[in-house]
């Protein structure tokens, strides 16, 4: 399984997403040096966790992970390449891909830092149909230097309701020690993609149903 909180320090989630001053660097996160050897102001970090109910089966949530792009709820989403994908002697799914996105920010704001609109997401997926359980997590590549976004998604059949999906995301930003503008875009943006993404799960399993439906009247 993936770490989502690799500091011991904050492991702690919270409902809505608040900044806490933390006192580590970079290279304490993974062990990577590829944040800034020397952080001139605090690290910031945000935390967040939430659970919802899909109301689609398990296998439908999962079929439609394979089919989530090109998606008009996140156009902003142009690529999905697969990496790597096997499945395990125990008969799990793993998988791993690089999605290639546009960040939709103000044009402004993206010349302030000396950004570009094109970054690439890794995404790697477990899926275990034994257990009926899927585990996506997804971080940031483009701009690891500057912060680090985490998400931890994970879905599974609701243990009353087969016909339900629980999922539950779990969400981690570090900014390292630059404006505070450039934190407060990030936060503020990062939960409105978190629920677009739950969103156009959804849109994908229904239209996966809907065809279902249309061909077993024909």
């Amino acid at each position: 399984m993936w770490p989502l909180y690799p500091h011991k320090a904050v492991q702690a989630s919270t409902q809505a997403y608040g900044t806490t001053h933390l006192p580590f660097k970079p290279s304490d996160l993974n062990g990577s040096t590829s944040g800034p050897k020397e952080i001139e102001s605090q690290t910031m970090a945000a935390n967040s966790s939430k659970s919802e109910l899909l109301f689609h089966p398990w296998e439908k949530i999962t079929q439609a992970m394979w089919l989530k792009y090109p998606n008009p709820i996140l156009p902003n989403v142009l690529a999905a390449d697969v990496l790597k994908r096997k499945i395990t002697n125990d008969g799990r799914l793993v998988s791993h891909r690089i999605l290639s996105t546009e960040w939709l920010a103000s044009q402004w704001i993206m010349k302030l830092f000396g950004l570009t609109n094109r970054c690439y997401v890794t995404e790697h997926t477990e899926i275990d149909p034994r257990k009926k359980v899927m585990k996506v997590l997804s971080r940031n590549v483009t701009y690891n230097s500057l912060c680090q976004v985490e998400e931890v998604a994970t879905y599974q059949q609701h243990p009353k309701d087969e016909n339900l999906t629980l999922v539950t995301q779990e969400a981690r930003i570090v900014v390292y020690g630059i404006s505070g503008l450039f934190e407060n875009l990030v936060a503020g943006t990062f939960p409105d993609n978190v629920a677009k993404g739950r969103q156009a799960m959804e849109y994908v399993a229904a239209s996966i149903a809907s065809t279902t439906a249309d061909a077993e009247l024909s």
